[in-house]
């Protein structure tokens, strides 16, 4: 498909240089497209392309996203009455290399909900994360959680060694909150695991 579109370009190339009187037809005109067949075949082979290593993101600002992690407190929602619906106020996985050991993978992350959340429940959110083939089987994961004073918001930290057969770049987190007014939100994402090119 490449060497079609490429041919039909070159063709146009041609013809508006012949319409211009630029002399595609003439030996320079005909080194001049040599020379961008050329370099498209060279764009078309797959072993000069150029690939990042595994979990890099170059896309990702990290700075950015770490500071919605710290400020989660800040980015709380106030209590409220009216039933309103849980959200993901920031998300983060990395992999952090252990000197003499396996790596860990980290994972944070926090939501928020007016109507309130239970150590509980995020406790049970925490243990279905842990459980994840991204962490090593052998090894049980520790679960930190952290709630802001008005319970509207929590973090979750879990933290456990990554499983060394880790290949996936993506962690899909599915799990379902429920508030303490008995209101429930699905959530299901892939997080983009930083890093992973260390394990």
């Amino acid at each position: 498909m490449l060497a079609s579109i490429f041919h039909g370009v070159q063709g146009l190339f041609i013809w508006t240089l012949d319409w211009l009187n630029f002399g595609a037809s003439s030996p320079s005109g005909s080194e001049a497209l040599d020379t961008a067949q050329a370099s498209t075949l060279q764009l078309s082979d797959a072993s000069r392309v150029q690939t990042s290593n595994r979990g890099s993101f170059e896309q990702v600002d990290r700075t950015a996203v770490l500071d919605q992690v710290a400020t989660w407190e800040d980015r709380a929602p106030a209590p409220s009455l009216v039933s309103e619906d849980a959200q993901l106020l920031a998300a983060v996985a990395w992999i952090e290399p252990v000197e003499n050991s396996d790596a860990d993978l980290i994972v944070q992350f926090a939501l928020g909900d007016p109507n309130q959340l239970s150590p509980d429940m995020l406790a049970a959110i925490g243990d279905e994360v842990s459980a994840l083939d991204a962490f090593s089987p052998l090894i049980q994961p520790t679960i930190d959680i952290e709630l802001n004073a008005d319970e509207t918001a929590g973090l979750l930290t879990i933290k456990g060694t990554a499983y060394q057969a880790l290949s996936d770049v993506y962690l899909p987190l599915d799990f379902t909150v429920e508030d303490n007014s008995g209101d429930t939100a699905e959530f299901a994402m892939l997080v983009g695991i930083w890093n992973t090119d260390l394990i």
